[in-house]
């Protein structure tokens, strides 16, 4: 990001402060720890200063490997109102290293060391375990790496199990449960791998949320490859972001479509409007037919059936 376009960010999050009661910001990549002291660290430190002079609150978070995390950047952090950091692992640690290799560190090992120290430093973290139907089996021996810390440090570690899409046509959900449990038993909480989107959407179904690209093109996901999808709307020399309403009215009337006839739309709730808005790449209903509707309502069952049973786990710890 250039020094011209993070000015122009500073400018957005003043005006922000000014129209809004609050702002959450979120760090995204790439790596945004690559550019802590350039770019993290001003944003955060300008944030703080427009909630002190506005009175109004702001919560930082990240999307961040854990890789970079130091002593010193985890010790800035107690100075700002600091929300969560997701950090993904791609499997257990043999397959993990294949996947995130580092030439000068254990990637895994120091992944989970920086996990700990978060916790132990009252840090919130939501541990993304990417799995496939080869690597899940591994992904067993995670908690363990991770369960050496307090009891009240592991209160702020969250696990959220989440199936490639890659692999998504292979059923993982026996060995999903398996190591639900064995996240459970190490004292952790684990989140349903099926997001309730009617309770809480994406946030790119989000009127107020917005992306800042760092060449400063504005959309509404992430999950893009921005090379190659039209912004979403801009952001404007005096901080001001406009989206294009063309698109955001185009995302409002998805379910003016079939969807709103659909027999499984309350849990459904259209799949993803990015995917469904750009059917000239191949966008589609997320489950086409019976058979498809039937395994998602089956799939739902039976996580509520495995997130019960963890639950009287949780009992007997407590």
């Amino acid at each position: 990001m250039s020094s011209d376009i993070l000015t122009t960010c500073r400018k957005a999050i003043a005006k922000i402060f000014m129209d809004y009661d609050s702002i959450s910001i979120m760090f995204f990549g790439g790596e945004p720890l690559l550019e802590y002291k350039s770019i993290v660290l001003p944003v955060m430190e300008f944030c703080k200063q427009q909630s002190e002079t506005r009175g109004k609150p702001y919560i930082i978070s990240f999307t961040t490997n854990g890789f970079l995390l130091s002593d010193q950047i985890i010790a800035d952090f107690k100075h700002f109102s600091i929300g969560h950091f997701q950090i993904t692992l791609d499997g257990g640690r043999e397959f993990h290293n294949k996947t995130r290799v580092s030439n000068k560190a254990d990637s895994f090992k120091t992944i989970t060391d920086n996990i700990k120290k978060l916790a132990n430093n009252g840090l919130e973290v939501i541990v993304r375990l990417n799995v496939t139907a080869e690597n899940i089996t591994s992904c067993l021996e995670i908690p363990s790496y991770l369960s050496d810390i307090s009891d009240d440090a592991k209160k702020r570690v969250k696990f959220t199990v989440q199936q490639v899409w890659q692999d998504k046509a292979k059923d993982i959900s026996t060995k999903t449960f398996e190591l639900y449990k064995q996240i459970a038993e190490n004292g952790f909480k684990v989140s349903e791998m099926i997001n309730d989107r009617l309770n809480n959407p994406c946030y790119g179904d989000k009127e107020n949320s917005a992306v800042i690209n760092f060449d400063g093109k504005v959309y509404k996901c992430t999950a893009i490859n921005f090379e190659e999808f039209i912004p979403d709307g801009e952001i404007k020399e005096d901080g001001s972001i406009s989206m294009d309403s063309y698109m955001l009215d185009n995302r409002k009337k998805l379910w003016e479509t079939k969807c709103k006839d659909c027999r499984i739309l309350p849990m459904c709730c259209g799949g993803c409007a990015k995917t469904l808005m750009d059917r000239e790449r191949g966008g589609m209903c997320p489950y086409p037919d019976d058979e498809a509707k039937d395994k998602f309502v089956i799939r739902a069952i039976e996580e509520q059936y495995y997130m019960k049973q963890l639950e009287e786990i949780y009992d007997k710890q407590d």
